[in-house]
């Protein structure tokens, strides 16, 4: 019997929705893009998920206020990061900037600082920010979202950010300087929904501080020494729906019940924790749980309590 053999249509690029094509022009330059946008009257009213900012080509652009994403990324090889002053004038809609291995980061804070249209921020370790630069963006009072994943940021760093009274996001994934004495700085952070302090030097002492984050939905510190007097504490925080404690060694079944008062919850990771097995049955037992055995993932259908027998009393 013939194996069927496959044949492979080829798919117009013309005949792309608007969000695929928007995607397409998301791997393009901002240069490639405006230069895209001249091929027909639809790419002309095209978007980009993501324009790149590379070199200063840019500089002999205008006009391009379809561009609301932008990452901008200086070569190796470049030497000193180009300044980016006027940036506002071609790129009038800004509302998301990504900062991807870039030299003068600080001084390209310095020009997004001044830039109201800016909503979210991401800056990566591999970009040389320094404390002015934080200095520098510690006024955008208008920043809803902040990712400053792996820099060298500490307390003092975070004294700054509190500055920040309206974010709902806040990334410092792998800011290894953050330590316990940081997150007093944090609790400040009221409005934030989304807070990230994986691989981060925090422990429960510090985590005690987060009482005040009351509209805190998601919260992730895997990888961290916290222990169950942390789970003590986010069980105070009633609008919590994802929790991730992946290899929280210190974490063990007895601090999981303190999570059954969480009626929002919906998934809490426990890979490489102390939480046992039977525990875990006994959890899915008794409440309305679904639990993925090899990850350690809790899915949680509803808030229904639940009495779980312990297999430690220890806390920290």
């Amino acid at each position: 019997m013939k194996k069927a053999r496959r044949i492979q249509i080829p798919i117009p690029i013309q005949t792309l929705s608007s969000v695929l094509l928007s995607k397409v022009f998301g791997f393009l330059t901002v240069f490639e893009f405006a230069t895209a946008r001249t091929v027909c009257e639809q790419w002309s009213k095209s978007r980009a998920d993501w324009c790149l900012i590379e070199g200063t080509r840019w500089q002999q652009l205008s006009g391009m206020a379809v561009c609301k994403s932008v990452r901008f990324l200086d070569s190796q090889g470049q030497g000193p990061g180009h300044h980016i002053d006027g940036i506002e004038r071609v790129f009038q809609n800004i509302t998301n900037v990504r900062l991807t291995s870039t030299c003068d980061t600080d001084e390209k804070l310095r020009v997004i600082s001044q830039m109201p249209t800016v909503r979210s921020l991401d800056v990566t370790a591999f970009s040389s920010a320094s404390t002015a630069g934080f200095v520098n963006i510690s006024g955008m009072s208008w920043l809803r979202e902040l990712g400053l994943y792996s820099m060298n940021l500490g307390d003092d760093g975070l004294q700054l950010i509190s500055l920040l009274s309206n974010l709902i996001f806040l990334d410092l994934q792998r800011c290894k300087p953050v330590s316990d004495s940081g997150t007093k700085h944090i609790a400040k952070l009221t409005k934030l929904h989304d807070l990230d302090l994986a691989d981060t030097g925090v422990s429960s002492v510090g985590i005690s501080e987060l009482s005040t984050l009351v509209n805190l939905k998601r919260f992730s510190a895997a990888n961290t020494w916290i222990g169950n007097r942390a789970l003590r504490t986010l069980s105070q925080l009633e609008q919590i729906t994802d929790l991730n404690f992946e290899n929280c060694v210190r974490v063990s079944c007895h601090g999981l019940v303190h999570l059954h008062v969480l009626r929002n919850l919906k998934r809490v990771i426990l890979t490489g924790t102390q939480v046992s097995d039977r525990a875990l049955e006994q959890l899915c037992l008794h409440s309305s749980l679904s639990l993925t055995r090899d990850s350690k993932i809790i899915f949680l259908a509803s808030g229904t309590k639940a009495d779980l027998e312990t297999d430690s009393d220890i806390d920290d």
